[in-house]
């Protein structure tokens, strides 16, 4: 199974060893634009493991790309029609607007899931997301954009996307949350 965590330059390390001990076998380190300019090949090179998969992401902003990543990410989906290098889309469910009476402002339709179908785009969600006051309405768009991403054949993870270690989820919370509230 594969997790995204938000890294700051230095906290690599620590990641990689606790993604080992939570069951993943592929821990992906996203970085901000800023840390990303500053992230060497040397640096990469240095963080290869034997025992897990260790790859690189950087959120995309305002059309700079950098090369040298194995993804990029953009925070909400109509960032994905802007960039054209977009591997997955992040942070769908955070709209403030009120969802309407039986439609949940989810930040997808299916115009949006053609497009990224045909692109290649996945859409990942977090579950950081989920320690405001608003869990229950973030876990309905959730619900939302995970059937509307099966009817368009785009791939919907859940993942982590920690902050810091302490954010990490078992490999197996993961899959148990998928299955209780989106399946």
């Amino acid at each position: 199974m594969k997790d995204f965590v938000f890294v700051k330059l230095g906290q690599e390390q620590k990641f990689i060893d606790e993604a080992l001990l939570l069951g993943f076998n592929e821990l992906v380190l996203v970085y901000t634009l800023s840390d990303a300019k500053k992230l060497s090949s040397t640096l990469q090179k240095k963080l290869f493991s034997k025992e897990i998969k260790v790859s690189f992401g950087v959120v995309v902003e305002k059309n700079i790309v950098l090369e040298g990543f194995d993804y990029y990410l953009a925070n909400g989906a109509k960032a994905s029609q802007l960039f054209k290098c977009l591997t997955h889309v992040f942070n769908n469910e955070a709209e403030d607007e009120k969802d309407f009476i039986h439609q949940r402002r989810s930040g997808l339709n299916q115009v949006i899931l053609a497009e990224m179908a045909k692109k290649g785009v996945n859409v990942l969600a977090g579950l950081n997301m989920l320690s405001g006051l608003n869990e229950s309405i973030i876990i309905g768009r959730m619900k939302q954009n995970f059937k509307l991403c099966k009817k368009k054949n785009v791939d919907y993870s859940v993942v982590s996307f920690a902050e810091d270690i302490i954010g990490m989820r078992h490999s197996k919370d993961l899959k148990s949350f998928v299955e209780v509230f989106l399946i």
